[in-house]
């Protein structure tokens, strides 16, 4: 009888991920907490002043596209004239920023190297699925499966990142959950199929091809593993 080997990276979605494996593990620090109330699968990570931190010890160039996606849900929006930091990357020659914006502007906004978009007015307490999807030169910001808005921008390489607060400033109140980040430009239909009408999908769920970070939260302790192991 011939022997038969499972292939351990192989993902529901199909291709192999071009990922970062334990050089992208993220390191919790200050007020985090580990909730059995994920959108996703069982957990969820809450910041409450707390950070999660990725240093990679080579930058990782996405200057060709790039997608995050993520869902997100906001406790209590940040005072007038602030913001709440989502994400936060380090890239050549700037930053790119997702923030929950403030109580007089209740939205999402990206600024940066990506170009600055907005979503609609949105709730507390509720989970929103954000994707950010660019292509070297265009960008495009989409809430729930919908496109929100566009904007010009381009990134080169990101080396720092950083979840839940920007250094010491902008704290998010908030829960994150399934977290991926590709070094391409997944499609619309890949979109739709990662909001999955609200339910949401594990990121593996569709191509995996590109798929560089992958964290699913489902580990309940510091530090988080990168789930996309080339």
């Amino acid at each position: 009888m011939s022997e038969v080997i499972i292939n351990p990276y192989r993902f529901a979605g199909g291709g192999t991920p071009d990922g970062l494996g334990s050089d992208a593990d993220c390191v919790m620090t200050g007020s985090v907490n580990f909730q059995e109330a994920g959108k996703v699968d069982t957990y969820s990570l809450e910041f409450a002043g707390g950070k999660g931190t990725i240093s990679l010890s080579s930058s990782l160039n996405l200057s060709s596209a790039l997608t995050i996606s993520l869902w997100a849900k906001n406790s209590s929006w940040a005072g007038a004239g602030s913001t709440s930091q989502i994400l936060l990357g380090d890239v050549g020659g700037g930053q790119i920023h997702l923030t929950f914006m403030d109580v007089n502007n209740k939205k999402i906004k990206t600024e940066g190297g990506l170009g600055t978009m907005f979503s609609g007015t949105l709730a507390l307490d509720t989970w929103y699925n954000i994707v950010i999807r660019n292509d070297g030169s265009d960008s495009s910001l989409w809430i729930d499966g919908v496109e929100a808005d566009t904007a010009t921008g381009s990134v080169t390489t990101f080396t720092n990142w950083y979840f839940g607060i920007d250094g010491v400033n902008y704290p998010w109140d908030g829960f994150i959950d399934s977290f991926g980040l590709w070094s391409r430009k997944i499609t619309d239909a890949e979109v739709a199929t990662l909001y999955n009408s609200g339910s949401g999908n594990p990121v593996d769920t569709i191509d995996t091809t590109g798929l560089r970070i992958w964290y699913n939260w489902e580990q309940a302790s510091s530090p988080i593993t990168n789930q996309a192991i080339p």
